[in-house]
């Protein structure tokens, strides 16, 4: 919130959309070196912890963005500094966490009552915040300032902030999860994968800084649009290839829904903050993190609900496909009939059994679905092995082209929600809207 903020105060209305720019080419090239440092950084395994080395990736940045800002940063406190509305912040919190921890455990837990209960007072707390943040006296600073939500591209921008963000991380959480989990890739082949997605978004964002102006909330549909362009071409080439699915296959699409990606990042935080007067920006930019920090939260939850389950559903479908190979492997290798529908059997029931597990990829107890150590010689465990292998592939393929629609869906509601911005350009927006208001 405080970049957007002082982003905001800082440069002028001419300036401050190529800020915005710059900052939406930087967040492109992030996502470009996090997945790739993070898989390098699993790969090699130089401390010996695994994953949990990813974390010391923050530490350098940390040290180097405190450094600069401390040099280069003017300050931008308000004229008059008011206290932090400490009421609010714990019943917003409170609303916040009985939506979204339910959303995030339930799966796991089994959706048990409480996830439900949780989840039908989660609207009720966020409504007693908005009487009490309206029920503040003048001389109180509300945490969320409610006029900001008269302000039509501040109100239309922050529903199609969160509905682009719920869509941004689900999508990668999904899609990393059938790449490594499903198709077997590590986790730096993973980050290479979507390498042509990030060099779009950081190209398209660079470009935004003479599209934006010129076409306004066109630019946010067209962008969204490309998205959703984008998936529908991964859905078809995972249609045409399914397991057999590269990381080369995927560059057409990935490259679409990049240059979608960048086109609307910019330009959709110039337009939502161009008609917030600069003693609100605070408020504003921590009300719009705060929804795309919500949607994004939702949208992993709810996506990973429907993923897991669609998983979960299509095991027997994907567990009889492979089961002629199967046949075809174990009478080769020496079984009887009997014996060989006997395992077919216990293969389809154990494979049934894993999917529906927390971690499709780790063995469950008394299946031998796998063939390590002694086991990789017994030509039956080879059998299982490489059926498994296959019909988890093809699990999460289908899985993932049917999880897809959604964020077409999200992204559809993004292009069409554009077109109700105000008309204006993102340039000209600030005075205007800011002598009105």
């Amino acid at each position: 919130p405080q970049a957007l903020s002082m982003i905001q105060v800082t440069f002028p209305p001419q300036e401050r959309a190529r800020a915005f720019d710059i900052l939406g080419a930087i967040i492109g090239v992030a996502t470009i070196t996090g997945p790739l440092a993070g898989g390098v950084i699993i790969r090699d395994d130089i401390m010996g912890s695994s994953w949990r080395w990813i974390f010391l990736v923050n530490l350098p940045i940390g040290l180097v963005s405190l450094f600069v800002a401390a040099r280069e940063m003017k300050e931008s406190k308000a004229p008059h500094a008011s206290g932090l509305d400490v009421v609010g912040v714990v019943i917003a919190s409170l609303g916040l966490f009985l939506l979204v921890y339910p959303l995030v455990e339930g799966q796991d837990a089994g959706w048990p009552l409480w996830t439900f209960v949780c989840m039908g007072l989660s609207p009720v707390v966020l409504a007693l915040f908005v009487l009490y943040e309206r029920g503040l006296p003048a001389n109180r600073f509300p945490l969320v300032q409610l006029s900001l939500f008269r302000i039509p591209s501040f109100r239309i921008g922050v529903m199609i902030s969160a509905l682009f963000l719920a869509g941004v991380p689900a999508f990668f959480f999904t899609f990393s999860l059938m790449l490594q989990a499903g198709l077997g890739y590590s986790a730096l082949h993973a980050g290479l994968t979507t390498v042509p997605w990030s060099l779009g978004a950081a190209f398209a964002s660079g470009m935004s800084v003479r599209l934006g102006p010129r076409f306004g909330k066109w630019t946010i549909t067209v962008g969204a649009a490309m998205l959703a362009l984008g998936v529908l071409g991964v859905i078809l080439t995972l249609d045409a290839r399914g397991a057999d699915v590269s990381s080369i296959d995927l560059i057409p699409s990935f490259l679409v829904g990049g240059l979608g990606l960048g086109t609307v990042v910019a330009p959709l935080l110039n337009i939502i903050l161009a008609g917030v007067p600069g003693r609100d920006a605070g408020s504003a930019s921590g009300v719009l993190t705060t929804f795309q920090q919500l949607g994004g939260a939702v949208g992993v939850a709810v996506v990973g609900v429907v993923f897991f389950g669609l998983l979960n559903s299509h095991a027997n479908t994907v567990a009889t496909g492979v089961t002629p190979q199967l046949r075809s492997q174990l009478s080769a290798a020496g079984l009887p009939p009997q014996s060989v529908e006997a395992a077919v059997a216990q293969f389809t029931q154990c494979f049934d059994k894993r999917a529906a597990s927390s971690d499709p990829t780790q063995p469950v107890p008394g299946c031998p679905l796998s063939a390590t150590g002694a086991a990789a010689q017994d030509p039956v465990a080879r059998s299982f092995a490489s059926a498994a292998k296959l019909a988890l592939a093809r699990d999460f393929v289908t899985t993932m082209q049917e999880t897809l629609f959604i964020n077409v869906g999200l992204w559809g509601a993004t292009a069409f929600l554009a077109i109700l911005l105000p008309r204006r350009r993102a340039d000209a927006a600030l005075p205007a809207a800011a002598a009105a208001h």
